[in-house]
Protein backbone atom coordinates (compact mmCIF):
# COMPACT_ATOMS: atom_id res chain seq x y z
CA UNK A 1 0.00 0.00 0.00
CA UNK A 2 1.70 3.42 -0.97
CA UNK A 3 1.63 6.43 1.57
CA UNK A 4 0.58 9.50 1.37
CA UNK A 5 3.49 11.92 0.88
CA UNK A 6 3.85 14.89 2.05
CA UNK A 7 2.50 17.20 -0.13
CA UNK A 8 -0.81 14.97 -0.06
CA UNK A 9 -1.14 15.75 3.75
CA UNK A 10 -0.10 19.67 3.25
CA UNK A 11 -3.13 19.75 0.50
CA UNK A 12 -5.42 17.78 2.60
CA UNK A 13 -4.40 20.54 5.54
CA UNK A 14 -4.95 23.54 3.39
CA UNK A 15 -8.43 22.27 2.32
CA UNK A 16 -9.34 21.12 5.93
CA UNK A 17 -8.14 24.90 7.00
CA UNK A 18 -9.93 26.94 3.91
CA UNK A 19 -13.36 24.84 4.99
CA UNK A 20 -13.49 26.42 8.12
CA UNK A 21 -11.94 30.15 7.01
CA UNK A 22 -13.99 30.63 4.04
CA UNK A 23 -17.18 30.40 5.76
CA UNK A 24 -16.25 32.46 8.72
CA UNK A 25 -14.89 35.12 6.72
CA UNK A 26 -18.54 34.86 5.17
CA UNK A 27 -20.36 35.07 7.82
CA UNK A 28 -18.00 38.20 9.18
CA UNK A 29 -18.79 40.07 6.00
CA UNK A 30 -22.11 39.25 6.42
CA UNK A 31 -22.29 41.17 10.03
CA UNK A 32 -22.35 44.47 8.47
CA UNK A 33 -25.62 43.91 6.17
CA UNK A 34 -28.97 43.45 6.94
CA UNK A 35 -30.35 42.37 4.12
CA UNK A 36 -30.60 38.58 3.30
CA UNK A 37 -28.42 36.84 1.51
CA UNK A 38 -29.87 33.56 -0.83
CA UNK A 39 -27.65 30.73 -1.77
CA UNK A 40 -29.00 27.97 -3.92
CA UNK A 41 -32.99 29.28 -3.30
CA UNK A 42 -32.28 29.02 0.58
CA UNK A 43 -32.72 32.52 2.34
CA UNK A 44 -30.44 33.42 5.08
CA UNK A 45 -31.35 36.12 7.56
CA UNK A 46 -29.90 37.25 10.18
CA UNK A 47 -31.48 38.15 13.25
CA UNK A 48 -30.54 41.51 15.57
CA UNK A 49 -31.21 40.93 19.15
CA UNK A 50 -33.90 43.84 20.84
CA UNK A 51 -31.87 44.31 23.09
CA UNK A 52 -28.67 45.09 20.75
CA UNK A 53 -30.01 47.26 18.58
CA UNK A 54 -33.84 48.47 17.84
CA UNK A 55 -35.76 51.54 16.65
CA UNK A 56 -38.78 52.16 19.18
CA UNK A 57 -41.83 54.19 19.19
CA UNK A 58 -42.36 55.92 22.35
CA UNK A 59 -45.75 57.15 23.17
CA UNK A 60 -46.43 60.74 24.52
CA UNK A 61 -49.38 61.95 26.15
CA UNK A 62 -50.87 64.93 25.69
CA UNK A 63 -52.89 66.68 28.44
CA UNK A 64 -56.17 68.37 27.84
CA UNK A 65 -57.96 70.53 30.55
CA UNK A 66 -59.24 67.68 32.52
CA UNK A 67 -57.71 64.23 33.26
CA UNK A 68 -61.12 62.00 32.37
CA UNK A 69 -61.07 63.63 28.61
CA UNK A 70 -59.94 61.25 26.02
CA UNK A 71 -55.54 62.40 25.44
CA UNK A 72 -54.35 62.46 22.12
CA UNK A 73 -51.56 60.13 21.79
CA UNK A 74 -48.14 60.76 19.46
CA UNK A 75 -44.93 58.85 18.74
CA UNK A 76 -41.48 59.70 18.56
CA UNK A 77 -38.79 57.40 17.16
CA UNK A 78 -35.86 57.15 19.40
CA UNK A 79 -32.89 55.26 18.21
CA UNK A 80 -30.65 52.98 20.18
CA UNK A 81 -27.06 53.25 20.81
CA UNK A 82 -24.39 50.80 20.17
CA UNK A 83 -22.53 52.12 23.43
CA UNK A 84 -19.33 50.60 23.10
CA UNK A 85 -18.70 52.71 20.23
CA UNK A 86 -20.48 55.27 21.79
CA UNK A 87 -21.81 56.18 17.99
CA UNK A 88 -25.35 55.26 16.13
CA UNK A 89 -25.63 51.75 14.67
CA UNK A 90 -24.97 52.38 10.88
CA UNK A 91 -28.37 50.86 9.56
CA UNK A 92 -28.94 52.71 6.60
CA UNK A 93 -27.78 52.41 3.11
CA UNK A 94 -24.74 54.22 2.15
CA UNK A 95 -26.76 56.68 0.18
CA UNK A 96 -29.09 57.93 2.11
CA UNK A 97 -27.41 57.65 5.87
CA UNK A 98 -25.78 60.89 6.22
CA UNK A 99 -29.23 62.77 5.51
CA UNK A 100 -31.42 60.21 7.47
CA UNK A 101 -29.23 60.82 10.33
CA UNK A 102 -29.41 64.15 10.32
CA UNK A 103 -33.03 64.34 9.86
CA UNK A 104 -33.22 62.03 13.15
CA UNK A 105 -31.40 64.13 15.15
CA UNK A 106 -33.21 67.25 13.51
CA UNK A 107 -36.40 65.59 15.00
CA UNK A 108 -35.30 64.47 18.51
CA UNK A 109 -33.96 68.13 19.49
CA UNK A 110 -36.07 70.79 17.01
CA UNK A 111 -39.00 73.07 19.11
CA UNK A 112 -36.89 73.67 21.46
CA UNK A 113 -37.70 77.37 21.69
CA UNK A 114 -39.35 78.61 24.83
CA UNK A 115 -37.22 76.23 27.33
CA UNK A 116 -35.46 77.01 30.17
CA UNK A 117 -31.67 76.27 28.91
CA UNK A 118 -30.12 77.03 32.04
CA UNK A 119 -28.17 73.78 33.63
CA UNK A 120 -30.53 72.47 36.52
CA UNK A 121 -29.80 71.13 39.94
CA UNK A 122 -32.64 68.25 39.94
CA UNK A 123 -34.54 66.05 42.84
CA UNK A 124 -35.88 63.24 42.04
CA UNK A 125 -38.29 61.44 44.87
CA UNK A 126 -41.11 59.17 45.16
CA UNK A 127 -42.09 55.96 46.01
CA UNK A 128 -40.44 52.56 44.87
CA UNK A 129 -41.43 53.33 41.19
CA UNK A 130 -39.09 56.56 41.09
CA UNK A 131 -36.48 53.74 42.28
CA UNK A 132 -36.28 52.64 38.57
CA UNK A 133 -36.76 55.80 36.84
CA UNK A 134 -33.70 57.61 38.26
CA UNK A 135 -31.39 55.65 36.18
CA UNK A 136 -33.01 56.91 33.07
CA UNK A 137 -33.22 60.30 34.05
CA UNK A 138 -29.71 60.13 35.36
CA UNK A 139 -28.77 59.46 31.29
CA UNK A 140 -30.68 62.77 30.81
CA UNK A 141 -29.25 64.83 33.34
CA UNK A 142 -25.44 63.60 31.84
CA UNK A 143 -26.78 64.49 28.71
CA UNK A 144 -28.11 68.11 28.93
CA UNK A 145 -25.73 68.99 31.37
CA UNK A 146 -28.33 68.98 34.39
CA UNK A 147 -27.02 67.77 38.14
CA UNK A 148 -29.06 65.03 39.75
CA UNK A 149 -28.17 65.95 42.76
CA UNK A 150 -29.63 63.24 44.50
CA UNK A 151 -32.72 60.54 44.45
CA UNK A 152 -34.89 60.02 47.39
CA UNK A 153 -36.43 56.58 47.28
CA UNK A 154 -39.04 56.12 49.74
CA UNK A 155 -40.33 52.61 49.02
CA UNK A 156 -44.19 51.90 50.30
CA UNK A 157 -44.80 55.34 50.46
CA UNK A 158 -48.01 57.40 50.13
CA UNK A 159 -48.66 61.01 49.63
CA UNK A 160 -49.61 60.73 54.03
CA UNK A 161 -45.94 60.39 54.53
CA UNK A 162 -44.62 62.91 52.18
CA UNK A 163 -46.83 65.66 53.19
CA UNK A 164 -47.22 65.19 57.25
CA UNK A 165 -42.91 64.42 57.39
CA UNK A 166 -40.36 66.47 57.67
CA UNK A 167 -38.17 64.36 55.50
CA UNK A 168 -38.59 66.27 52.41
CA UNK A 169 -38.12 69.39 53.71
CA UNK A 170 -35.01 68.78 55.52
CA UNK A 171 -33.76 66.87 52.06
CA UNK A 172 -34.50 69.95 49.73
CA UNK A 173 -32.92 72.34 52.30
CA UNK A 174 -29.56 69.90 51.85
CA UNK A 175 -29.96 69.91 48.44
CA UNK A 176 -31.11 73.17 47.13
CA UNK A 177 -32.61 71.50 43.93
CA UNK A 178 -33.71 73.78 41.25
CA UNK A 179 -36.00 71.69 39.65
CA UNK A 180 -37.82 68.75 40.87
CA UNK A 181 -39.29 65.36 39.84
CA UNK A 182 -42.66 63.94 42.37
CA UNK A 183 -43.11 60.12 41.31
CA UNK A 184 -46.42 58.93 43.31
CA UNK A 185 -49.44 57.01 43.38
CA UNK A 186 -48.31 53.39 43.11
CA UNK A 187 -48.93 52.16 46.92
CA UNK A 188 -52.99 54.42 46.57
CA UNK A 189 -54.20 53.48 43.68
CA UNK A 190 -57.38 51.61 45.72
CA UNK A 191 -57.77 54.33 47.95
CA UNK A 192 -60.94 55.23 48.51
CA UNK A 193 -60.19 58.70 51.07
CA UNK A 194 -59.86 60.93 48.37
CA UNK A 195 -60.77 63.80 50.45
CA UNK A 196 -58.05 63.21 52.87
CA UNK A 197 -55.47 62.15 50.15
CA UNK A 198 -56.04 65.69 48.30
CA UNK A 199 -55.33 67.11 51.88
CA UNK A 200 -51.87 65.98 52.08
CA UNK A 201 -51.41 66.32 48.61
CA UNK A 202 -52.10 70.25 49.25
CA UNK A 203 -49.73 70.13 51.99
CA UNK A 204 -46.83 68.69 49.55
CA UNK A 205 -47.58 71.11 46.71
CA UNK A 206 -46.92 73.86 49.32
CA UNK A 207 -43.97 72.35 50.77
CA UNK A 208 -42.07 72.49 46.81
CA UNK A 209 -44.18 75.99 46.22
CA UNK A 210 -41.06 78.08 44.47
CA UNK A 211 -39.73 75.48 42.69
CA UNK A 212 -40.48 74.77 39.58
CA UNK A 213 -41.43 70.89 38.90
CA UNK A 214 -43.22 67.75 37.67
CA UNK A 215 -45.29 65.76 39.50
CA UNK A 216 -45.52 62.49 37.52
CA UNK A 217 -48.78 59.81 38.43
CA UNK A 218 -48.12 56.33 38.68
CA UNK A 219 -47.24 53.64 35.98
CA UNK A 220 -50.54 51.90 37.30
CA UNK A 221 -51.58 48.78 35.45
CA UNK A 222 -55.37 48.64 37.18
CA UNK A 223 -57.55 51.24 36.88
CA UNK A 224 -56.99 53.77 39.99
CA UNK A 225 -60.38 54.77 42.06
CA UNK A 226 -58.91 58.68 41.71
CA UNK A 227 -55.66 59.12 43.02
CA UNK A 228 -54.52 61.06 39.76
CA UNK A 229 -57.20 63.18 39.47
CA UNK A 230 -56.39 64.39 43.45
CA UNK A 231 -52.93 64.65 42.34
CA UNK A 232 -53.77 66.75 38.83
CA UNK A 233 -55.85 68.83 40.65
CA UNK A 234 -53.10 69.52 43.58
CA UNK A 235 -50.21 70.08 41.45
CA UNK A 236 -49.56 73.27 39.40
CA UNK A 237 -51.79 73.91 36.53
CA UNK A 238 -49.60 72.40 33.79
CA UNK A 239 -47.46 70.33 36.05
CA UNK A 240 -48.72 67.11 36.54
CA UNK A 241 -47.93 64.44 33.91
CA UNK A 242 -50.48 61.51 33.75
CA UNK A 243 -48.33 58.03 33.29
CA UNK A 244 -51.36 55.48 33.16
CA UNK A 245 -52.01 56.03 29.41
CA UNK A 246 -48.66 54.82 28.34
CA UNK A 247 -48.52 51.25 27.31
CA UNK A 248 -45.29 50.33 29.59
CA UNK A 249 -43.76 46.51 29.49
CA UNK A 250 -44.24 45.25 32.98
CA UNK A 251 -41.82 43.95 35.22
CA UNK A 252 -41.38 40.71 36.43
CA UNK A 253 -43.49 41.86 39.95
CA UNK A 254 -46.13 42.97 37.24
CA UNK A 255 -46.74 46.16 39.72
CA UNK A 256 -43.30 48.26 38.77
CA UNK A 257 -42.16 48.67 34.77
CA UNK A 258 -39.20 46.72 33.15
CA UNK A 259 -36.21 48.23 32.57
CA UNK A 260 -37.53 48.78 28.75
CA UNK A 261 -40.45 50.34 30.79
CA UNK A 262 -38.69 52.64 32.87
CA UNK A 263 -36.85 53.81 29.60
CA UNK A 264 -40.05 54.69 27.61
CA UNK A 265 -41.75 56.04 30.58
CA UNK A 266 -38.54 58.83 30.56
CA UNK A 267 -38.25 59.16 27.36
CA UNK A 268 -42.11 60.29 26.92
CA UNK A 269 -42.21 61.97 30.52
CA UNK A 270 -38.90 63.73 28.87
CA UNK A 271 -40.97 65.02 25.12
CA UNK A 272 -43.70 66.21 27.79
CA UNK A 273 -41.60 68.39 30.12
CA UNK A 274 -40.10 69.93 26.66
CA UNK A 275 -43.33 70.96 25.10
CA UNK A 276 -45.86 70.98 27.42
CA UNK A 277 -45.11 71.53 30.93
CA UNK A 278 -45.37 74.89 32.68
CA UNK A 279 -41.37 74.32 33.77
CA UNK A 280 -40.22 73.40 30.57
CA UNK A 281 -36.60 72.77 30.80
CA UNK A 282 -34.23 71.09 27.84
CA UNK A 283 -33.86 67.25 28.37
CA UNK A 284 -32.45 66.32 24.89
CA UNK A 285 -32.15 62.19 24.07
CA UNK A 286 -29.34 60.95 25.52
CA UNK A 287 -27.15 59.56 22.78
CA UNK A 288 -25.59 56.98 25.39
CA UNK A 289 -27.49 55.05 27.63
CA UNK A 290 -26.85 53.04 31.08
CA UNK A 291 -24.23 55.84 31.95
CA UNK A 292 -22.64 55.67 35.34
CA UNK A 293 -24.66 56.57 38.20
CA UNK A 294 -22.95 58.81 40.47
CA UNK A 295 -25.72 60.31 42.17
CA UNK A 296 -26.82 60.01 46.04
CA UNK A 297 -29.80 57.12 46.62
CA UNK A 298 -31.76 58.01 49.50
CA UNK A 299 -33.69 55.09 50.51
CA UNK A 300 -36.59 54.70 53.22
CA UNK A 301 -39.13 52.00 53.68
CA UNK A 302 -42.28 53.37 55.16
CA UNK A 303 -43.28 50.35 56.63
CA UNK A 304 -40.19 50.94 58.88
CA UNK A 305 -39.92 54.70 59.05
CA UNK A 306 -43.09 56.19 57.80
CA UNK A 307 -42.26 60.02 59.01
CA UNK A 308 -44.90 61.43 61.02
CA UNK A 309 -47.28 60.48 64.17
Amino acid sequence: MKSEGPNNSRLYILLASLSFIIPLSLLYMYNYFLDPIKIGGIEIKKIIPEDDFYTEKVHVVHQDKEIGKDQNVQTKKVLKINEKENQPRKFFSNATRDENEINLQTSLTSNLGGLDSTKQRILLMGDSECGGLCYQLNDYCIQNGHQLVASFVWNSATILNFAYSDTVNKIIEKYKPTYIFIVLGLNELYARDLTKRKQAAQILAKKIEGIPYTWVGPANYVNDRGINQVFYESAEKGSFYLTKKLNLPKGGDNRHPSSKGYRIWMDSLAVWVEKDAKYKIVLTPPVKRNRLYKTKIISLNAARYRGYK
